[in-house]
């Protein structure tokens, strides 16, 4: 597939004021880095209120650019913010458009996170829930504290894996999340703690010339393996592949197009292995097991929208004289919710949603491509699907 440039803008708010702009120039990425200026009512002149990023990239996709984007300002956030030793947050995609110049249509991408609607009351904490869970961990915690330890940190990370933005960055939590329960798996059920060193050539197991030992290394993953294969049902080819990509990231063994190939539906597997490998350490029923990971794992995303349109008659040139990009905006949103008092007194599971999309400082003809409303992390999880009707508003407005 043929890479496309595309322009993606991000925020974050920062202690750190640019000054004029700066950039950065790198082989698979050109970022200019400015200060966000906001002027209020009252202002004698506009304050700093944080920085704006603008990273030009090559991608497959749109939403692959923005994936980059996010990867490569991380990076240079965390240069000039341990540098200056100043506080910066990492930035939020807010848009990505296309800057082709061999025609003069512009695909737009834009993610939304403030919709009041995907922020109503989803769960109502109820103790007798998951009273199971909780009343194993609890034990846990008086018959082996150190185990139970384990477990509030896997957690930790698992809902660090969540909830981060960048793909690298979630992939990495969750692997961390298996790191900290494999020493468990592997004390349980017994799993080695080295492997056998074989001939890369001839597969044959090595062995000392001098004494004729066999060559043993430290096997620091077989808990996490039998996760995988033996809780999870998934085979030793599947294991190895996620293992293969955390090496990937690692030992920098693969550049970074190849590492985000794939990182999605791995990380989804890594959360899955590390909420299988806790509900295994506590006990949990197997008949228990696939609705908790069911009803966990799809529940603690960050909910947001995504819209991509496709604006015409908008020559890449144009770009440059405008004061401002078009923006995509979230006129309305209507989310159909059935409650499911029969499973989960006061859950709201959406089931249907109409969203409504405009566009402001664009008056020219737009069609709406795509817009997705993302309340979970397995988005593509058949079983919690959520059907989405959009339109678009005709009605051009220009931003204040």
């Amino acid at each position: 597939m043929a890479l496309k440039r595309y322009r993606v803008i991000l925020t974050s708010r920062s202690s750190l004021k640019a000054g004029i702009k700066r950039s950065w120039k790198n082989p698979e990425y050109h970022m200019l880095i400015r200060d966000d200026l906001h002027k209020n009512a009252g202002d004698a002149s506009p304050k700093h209120a944080g920085l704006i990023y603008t990273v030009e990239v090559s991608a497959k996709h749109i939403w692959e650019s923005i994936n980059k984007a996010v990867s490569y300002v991380r990076h240079v956030t965390d240069q000039i913010s341990t540098i200056h030793r100043v506080a910066i947050e990492y930035p939020v995609p807010q848009f990505s458009i296309d800057i082709e110049k061999a025609y003069s249509h512009r695909e737009l991408a834009q993610v939304l996170y403030n919709v009041p609607a995907l922020h109503q009351p989803r769960r109502t904490l109820d103790s007798d829930l998951y009273k199971k869970f909780y009343d194993r961990l609890d034990e846990l915690r008086q018959d082996c504290p150190k185990s139970a330890n384990r477990i509030d940190r896997v957690l930790h990370y698992l809902r660090s894996s969540y909830i981060e933005q960048e793909p690298i960055d979630r992939f990495e939590d969750a692997w961390v999340a298996l790191e900290t329960i494999n020493p468990l798996i592997r004390r349980k059920y017994a799993q080695p703690t080295t492997y056998q060193r074989k001939c890369p050539k001839c597969k044959k197991d090595l062995s000392c010339r001098s004494c004729n030992e066999e060559i043993k290394e430290p096997d620091n993953a077989s808990g996490i393996d039998y996760i995988f294969t033996e809780l999870l049902q998934e085979t030793q080819a599947m294991a190895k592949k996620v293992r293969g990509k955390r090496l990937d990231i690692v030992h920098a063994r693969a550049n970074f197009t190849t590492i985000l190939n794939d990182i999605h539906p791995q990380t989804r597997l890594a959360q899955r292995a590390v909420i299988a490998g806790v509900l295994d350490i506590l006990g949990i029923p197997k008949e228990q097991v696939t609705n908790y990971l069911r009803e966990i794992l799809p529940l603690t995303g960050d909910p947001h929208v995504t819209v991509c349109a496709i604006l015409y008659d908008l020559p890449v040139e144009s770009l440059g004289t405008r004061t401002k990009y078009p923006q995509l905006f979230l006129q309305s949103c209507q989310i159909e919710v059935q409650n499911r008092h029969e499973v989960h007194a006061g859950e709201i599971c959406p089931i249907a949603a109409q969203l409504n999309i405009g566009i402001q400082d664009f008056s020219g003809t737009w069609d709406l491509l795509e817009a997705r409303l993302l309340l979970e992390t397995d988005p593509d999880n058949k079983d919690s699907a959520i059907q989405i009707i959009a339109s678009k508003v005709s009605v051009a407005i220009e931003s204040q």
